[in-house]
């Protein structure tokens, strides 16, 4: 059965900087490898294991390496690696090197099949573009700065912050239940509903 086609669930191993992570979206020009293996469960893990140390010791060092994420799946019987590359001649650059090529014979030994296939994006969806609820126990901030924001509703139990800016606001609903602000400039804030803007304490 296709990987695309599977229900089952898979758990992810981030193999990357924090730097470059990976992104999936459709204004990039990146090249996205993903390799299926399929493999005894036995063996899962130890595969796992090859691919992620063949990333941090080699092959997150060639040129164009972007991010490598690997997967596996509940069952044990499949492993796949989602890899990512400024560009194909980068991928198959690292292919023939002949540092690199002990590392994927080893992990294609361990597994029954693989299917490495290249990809690009052509959609990427996300719940939202912005955050529609915010909920906040306790927060500490020096400076804050924001240009614009809108958020659908937010709770606060308590804020400090040493100055904060803003340009320009909406908020549909506010409720702050402590809150301390050293220094604090409004151009325009619209609060649509609030059942105080004072602490409750208060």
């Amino acid at each position: 059965m296709p990987p695309h086609r599977s229900r089952r669930r898979a758990l992810a191993v981030s193999v990357h900087d924090r730097s470059d992570m990976a992104q999936i979206t459709t204004r990039g020009k990146l090249v996205t490898l993903i390799n299926v293996f399929t493999v005894e469960p036995a063996k899962q893990n130890d595969l796992i294991e090859v691919l992620t140390r063949a990333t941090d010791e080699t092959i997150r060092h060639f040129p164009g390496f972007i991010s490598a994420n690997i997967h596996k799946s509940l069952d044990g019987r499949r492993v796949t690696n989602y890899a990512q590359w400024r560009s194909r001649q980068d991928l198959e650059k690292m292919l023939r090197d002949p540092v690199a090529q002990p590392h994927l014979q080893e992990a294609q030994d361990l597994a029954t099949t693989f299917d490495p296939q290249l990809y690009e994006v052509v959609a990427a969806k996300s719940r939202r573009r912005g955050p529609g609820r915010v909920a906040l126990g306790a927060a500490a901030s020096g400076a804050m700065a924001l240009g614009a924001f809108a958020i659908g509703a937010m709770a606060i139990g308590r804020l400090a912050i040493g100055a904060i800016g803003v340009r320009r606001a909406r908020v549909r609903a506010l409720s702050l239940g402590d809150v301390t602000i050293g220094r604090l400039a409004v151009r325009e804030l619209a609060v649509e509903r609030g059942p105080s803007l004072l602490s409750r304490g208060r």
